[in-house]
């Protein structure tokens, strides 16, 4: 660039030319500078070779730890300039290890059934708790998903699918079979005994897709109301205290809690009201 800038500046004095030493002389200008030959790109090459063998070698590195092993090799060089490299080479924070990352997979469509009136449709679904001590209890809820009227729980440390079913058995003979349930797919209800009562009383099932709980939204807004007002507001000294406060709060809900879905009516209104 410099030889061409010369050459043109000295046709622009004379037609014929001026010699180089003229010039270079009136430029003030060096002859070794003028013949200098940069190094700059031969020596880049060799160092992205050098990262790129590198980040082969040590899979694991990032740019930081590939810098001081170049200043090792006895390149001088900064973590800014590996960096760049780095980068330019589309290598990622790990050199050639792509992070993984995790593809949404489309869920499959999912509509509950609505309830057209009182005990229609029951959803079920555990939540669990602890005691003063530490121990872990669960809680089998179920609610009538019309008038959002739960029944009695079951509360205890294990709670298997005979003791689902069996207490499910002695609902449906109380208040009578629903026509649906709806619930997750947990292992309690897999068991031959809850398939067994399921046969028995000729009952349609409704089962919630893995990782869509909103899908059973009735379930999931008692639960949430069970967690704030009671089990994060009480302290169980044993499972009977943990039965009798939570049965306690499930009366109360029934019967005085207003519902702006019910047009602010109780569960219990109707409830009654609906099987009339």
């Amino acid at each position: 660039m410099l030889a061409k800038r010369i050459h043109s500046i000295s046709k622009q004095i004379s037609p014929k030319g001026i010699s180089l030493s003229v010039i270079l002389k009136r430029l003030e200008i060096s002859r070794s500078t003028f013949y200098y030959k940069t190094t700059k790109f031969s020596k880049d090459k060799i160092l992205r070779e050098r990262i790129r063998q590198l980040a082969m070698i040590y899979k694991t590195y990032g740019y930081k730890k590939i810098t001081v092993l170049l200043k090792k090799e006895g390149f001088n060089v900064n973590h800014k300039k590996v960096y760049r490299i780095w980068k330019e080479e589309g290598f990622n924070r790990y050199g050639f290890f792509k992070s993984k990352r995790r593809h949404k997979t489309r869920q499959k469509e999912f509509n509950p059934a609505p309830a057209t009136y009182a005990g229609e449709i029951l959803a079920m679904d555990f939540i669990h708790d602890s005691l003063e001590n530490g121990r872990a209890f669960r809680v089998f809820n179920v609610i009538d998903v019309y008038s959002r009227r739960a029944f009695e729980p079951v509360v205890g440390f294990s709670i298997s699918g005979k003791v689902v079913s069996e207490h499910l058995e002695e609902l449906f003979r109380l208040y009578g079979p629903p026509k649906m349930i709806r619930r997750d797919d947990g292992p309690e209800f897999k068991s031959k005994h809850f398939k067994a009562l399921i046969h028995r009383w000729n009952i349609e099932e409704e089962v919630i897709p893995p990782g869509q709980p909103f899908n059973n939204g009735h379930m999931e807004s008692f639960h949430k109301l069970l967690r704030l007002e009671c089990l994060n507001r009480e302290i169980f000294s044993d499972i009977f205290e943990a039965r009798e406060k939570i049965n306690n709060w499930i009366e109360d809900y029934n019967t005085c809690r207003l519902h702006s879905a019910l047009g602010y009516k109780t569960p219990k209104e109707i409830w009654e009201k609906g099987r009339e």
